[in-house]
Parts: structure tokens; sequence; C-alpha cells
């Protein structure tokens, strides 16, 4: 059996799925899959999973898969998956037995990229922003929104166009996520009805792919 790393109460409730057997060619031990994630992964993240197979001790077993790899982590028992590329995944649960290995388990997965996460300044996309406000951020944030995984998305480098009222343009690019002082000091020339624009963001993932995000675009108030 397959199972999340998580608490213990969901741990036992899980281990008791293991009279089923569910998307799974089973032997002579009986093993189950429970995902609380409907069986999704994703690239990128640490996939901790608990291996549990019928009448098997931790140490008699051990697991490969047909996308990525797996490492023990913690016990013998203990998983963590990193797959490799989107679309399924095999797991399958071996059991040693008198230095005999039988396949007893085979678990399919849904692998899937993590979305692409959403640019902020001054926790905001779009709307209004005082020139105040404004002044006293340190930078971009890019974040997962809606999304129940913790992903990081350090912002590589972006640009900021500053469209005045008065029909002036001003355009400046930065590397990183901080806001250089030349960024400053623009800001600090912001007056009411200026728009502020965070364009080509570019942010890495946890797969270490590069996104390109929407750009965030901000009215002085």
């Amino acid at each position: 059996m397959l199972i999340p790393h998580i608490n213990f109460t969901m741990r036992v409730l899980l281990i008791s799925l293991l009279i089923l057997c569910n998307h799974i060619s089973c032997s002579a031990q009986a093993s189950a899959v429970a995902n609380l994630k409907q069986n999704v992964v994703y690239i990128g993240l640490h996939n901790p999973f608990i291996v549990v197979a019928e009448q098997q001790p931790c140490e008699a077993i051990f697991v490969t898969t047909d996308n990525g790899r797996l490492e023990q982590w913690e016990d013998a028992c203990q998983y963590i998956y990193f797959p490799e590329k989107e679309g399924k995944a095999t797991i399958t649960i071996h059991s040693i037995t008198n230095g005999d290995t039988t396949a007893i388990g085979k678990h399919g997965f849904r692998v899937k990229k993590l979305p692409d996460p959403t640019a902020k300044v001054a926790q905001k996309s779009s709307g209004s922003v005082s020139a105040a406000v404004l002044r006293v951020q340190s930078g971009i944030v890019a974040s997962l929104i809606g999304f129940d995984v913790h992903a990081r998305f350090p912002v590589m480098e972006y640009s900021v166009i500053a469209q005045k009222s008065s029909g002036m343009t001003i355009s400046l690019s930065a590397t990183g996520a901080f806001f250089t002082e030349p960024i400053l000091e623009l800001f600090n020339q912001l007056e009411p009805k200026d728009v502020v624009i965070f364009a080509g963001i570019k942010a890495r993932g946890p797969d270490g792919r590069i996104r390109s995000l929407a750009p965030i675009e901000l009215t002085i108030e």
C-alpha cells in the first residue's frame, strides 16, 4: 500500500484500506493505493509515501517506478517520489522472501506539472494602489493561488513600465525579485492616475523550469 506521509489519524484510516485492491495487480499478498490527492503527484515536489505490504516487514519490501525515482526517507517504510515527466507513472511494490523477489502490487499515478503561479506586488496583480504603499514594497512575489501544495517560485527577472498621466513612459529592468534603487526612485516620482506595469516576469519553478508569468498592472491612487 502507498499512503501519503500525513498525520497519524489519517494514516491509520488509510491503512485500513488495505482490504481493498484498487488500481493494482495483486499476487499472494494484498496491497492497495490510497492517495488523498486522487492519485496525483507533481513534478519538482517531494511526494512522500508510506509503503506497506500485507504480512511483510518494511525491510522485506522495496519499490520501483517507470517514471522518475524513489528515495528511502527516514525509515524503511517511507519513500520520497520524484517523477520526471508528465503523464502516467507506475510504482511497483516488490517483496523479498528467502532471496527471491516478487512483484506484489502495481499502482498507477497521474503525474502533473504545477500550474503557473500568480505574480503580485503589494498583494495585488491588478487594480489600484497608493504610491505610499508601493514605495515600501520590497519586490515581486510569485505564488500558487487556490492550490493546496507549498511550492517556491523565485522571481528571476522583470521589467517596470511607468506610464505617466502626462504621456511620458519610463521603462526599467531588474534581475531577481527585489526592487532596485532606480526602480524605487521611479516609484518616488509616481503621481495619481499614473499606471505601473510589471512585465516580462520570469520565475523558476521547483522543477527547475522557468515560467513566464502574466503581467501586473496597477494604477496609482
